[in-house]
């Protein structure tokens, strides 16, 4: 039973965010993805927090038996951090690992500069930001099935999830894309990301 929930889950996951690029695209400018899409990425994060977090200065947030209102941030605040994460994944995609790297690390330093957060929820926002960028980038998965998982998934979920992940490996960034990424995630930062 767990395994089915499991798999219902990323199924939802798949269809509400791995859509094709023109989605991510047309998002951001409606400013940001659309409240379903929000609910599913918090849901899924949560459900895939581990059992503890490593802070900055090396202690550990406990999340195992914790209440989960104690992480939870705002609907407004978590679509900020989906919008500037599917930045960050547009940047891993098109090639441009400084910039992925600073977009990440911009928003956490502005979130903790903030003060408005507890350690729980700066360990949500950080894996609220992974998760959205792993969902954007999961064309990676190198599976026989085309990424999408057997078992007690139906034959109707399977052969959604593969056109899904058909179309996410079709994401094409042109030079123009890669240029507007630069452009936005250099805005977010202050600056051109350098060593």
């Amino acid at each position: 039973m767990h395994k089915a929930l499991w798999r219902s889950l990323a199924a939802a996951l798949l269809v509400a965010l791995l859509a094709p690029q023109g989605i991510a695209q047309e998002a951001e400018k409606k400013g940001g993805p659309s409240d379903r899409a929000v609910r599913v990425l918090v849901s899924y994060t949560w459900q895939t927090m581990p059992e503890e977090i490593q802070k900055p200065d090396g202690s550990m947030v406990t999340v195992k038996g914790q209440d989960v209102d104690k992480f939870m941030i705002p609907m407004e605040d978590a679509r900020r951090v989906v919008l500037i994460a599917n930045r960050t994944a547009d940047a891993q995609l098109c090639d441009l690992p400084q910039h992925q790297v600073a977009n990440h690390r911009t928003l956490m330093k502005k979130e903790t500069e903030s003060k408005r957060w507890s350690d729980e929820q700066l360990a949500f926002i950080h894996m609220l930001h992974l998760v959205t960028v792993g969902t954007r980038t999961a064309d990676r998965i190198e599976a026989s099935d085309g990424g999408v998982a057997q078992g007690d998934a139906s034959e109707a979920e399977k052969q959604e999830m593969k056109e899904i992940v058909k179309r996410q490996q079709r994401y094409d960034c042109t030079d123009e894309r890669r240029e507007r990424v630069k452009q936005q995630i250099e805005s977010f930062v202050g600056r051109p990301p350098g060593p």
